[in-house]
């Protein structure tokens, strides 16, 4: 049997968030009971409301996480998981009761579900060892056999949207920067701000595809097959995107330096890892 609990830097970094915003909604509401005449209503009333509401449900959230911490440290073994404040006796989740994993990117954490999707463990992100619980997972239990029959995943069609919407709102902005006399500003932000997009959408893996013989990765505007081969191994983790964790699935090969990153695709990214792994084991 081997627990996980919250790391102390994680529960550190609540605390002192918790102070900060209990100590900047007092400041809100000492200015809101501190009028001063010669000042507008703006800096009277309504600034400090704005604090008190903004500050204050930092609060309270924060202390509801810190409240939250010791009910979230998990144990396992062989016969399953559960939460260690419940005991193994009262709280075990055999493993073949898990038939899903869901990852919360946005907020950095893993569910476990039965078959109905119905909740039954959820595990933070911030657990010590939690890669380690993630390998245990996917040794113990298997997605597959929950009927998932799809072979192919892709982007969903806001990934193309999202990206080429920025593209022309970087040209419109470039174009009024010229028309009003800034050439320069204009055109640099306009080249930067569509280069920057564009490698960023041209190098994004948008689908992958188990074939008889490999895995067909598509792009935007090419697509390249790998062998069975050629892969090295598939790896399933958390990579840092815009400064958070976003699950992952590389695809690692003989034959390029970089392995093909695989995210946010039409399904969880646990199932596309166990679909690959499979494949791959089955070739």
């Amino acid at each position: 049997m081997r627990e996980f609990i919250i790391s102390k830097n994680t529960t550190r970094l609540v605390k002192f968030g918790f102070a900060v915003f209990v100590g900047f909604t007092l400041l809100g509401l000492y200015a809101a009971t501190s009028f001063d005449e010669q000042s507008s209503p703006i800096r009277n009333v309504i600034t400090p409301i704005v604090g008190i509401v903004f500050f204050g449900t930092g609060a309270v959230i924060s202390w509801r996480w810190l409240k939250a911490i010791p009910y979230q440290a998990v144990s396992i073994d062989d016969d399953g998981i559960w939460y260690s404040y419940l005991g193994k006796a009262k709280g075990l989740v055999h493993w073949d009761k898990i038939c899903r994993m869901k990852e919360r990117n946005l907020n950095q954490r893993l569910e476990l579900q039965d078959i109905n999707g119905n909740e039954l463990i959820k595990l933070e992100h911030q657990l010590v060892g939690f890669e380690l619980i993630r390998i245990v997972l996917h040794d113990k239990v298997n997605l597959l056999e929950a009927g998932h029959s799809q072979s192919t995943f892709s982007k969903n069609l806001s990934f193309h949207v999202l990206h080429w919407g920025a593209v022309v709102l970087a040209i419109l902005v470039g174009y009024y920067l010229v028309q009003a006399g800034k050439p320069i500003m204009g055109v640099s932000s306009m080249v930067i701000i569509c280069a920057f997009i564009g490698y960023e959408y041209l190098s994004s893996a948008t689908s992958v595809s188990v074939t008889n013989t490999g895995f067909a990765v598509g792009y935007p505007f090419r697509q390249q097959h790998i062998l069975f081969s050629d892969v090295t191994d598939i790896a399933l983790g958390n990579s840092a995107i815009n400064g958070r964790p976003v699950t992952t699935v590389w695809i690692i090969t003989t034959n390029r330096k970089k392995p093909h990153e695989l995210r946010h695709l039409d399904v969880d990214m646990n199932l596309v890892f166990q679909v690959l792994r499979a494949a791959k084991m089955t070739e």
